[in-house]
């Protein structure tokens, strides 16, 4: 409960898909969601709340661990494109 109090504080929630993000969007905070993984497929349907990724041909694959032991959708999500994409965000919510 501290944690959601905390985040329904907060002017943004930056991170990546777990249960902190999930908490965002219960309590209405703007999140901005970097993905690996994860699966895009569904995301809450609001303007206040955004994700990234590296839009490579495995992603989304779900999975724990990579299955070609590269992480390539971590890797080639380049600190430029997160931040093009997270700046006009930080903007507008702080």
């Amino acid at each position: 409960r501290e944690l959601a109090a905390c985040i329904n504080i907060a002017n943004i929630h930056i991170g990546n898909c777990s249960a902190p993000r999930h908490i965002a969007v219960a309590v209405d905070t703007p999140s901005f969601t970097i993905l690996g993984s994860t699966s895009y497929s569904w995301t809450y349907p609001s303007e206040k709340h955004h994700h990234t990724h590296a839009k490579i041909p495995c992603q989304p694959c779900n999975l724990n661990a990579c299955r070609y032991k590269t992480i390539d959708c971590l890797k080639n999500l380049h600190a430029e494109k997160v931040y093009s994409e997270l700046f006009p965000l930080l903007k507008k919510y702080l």
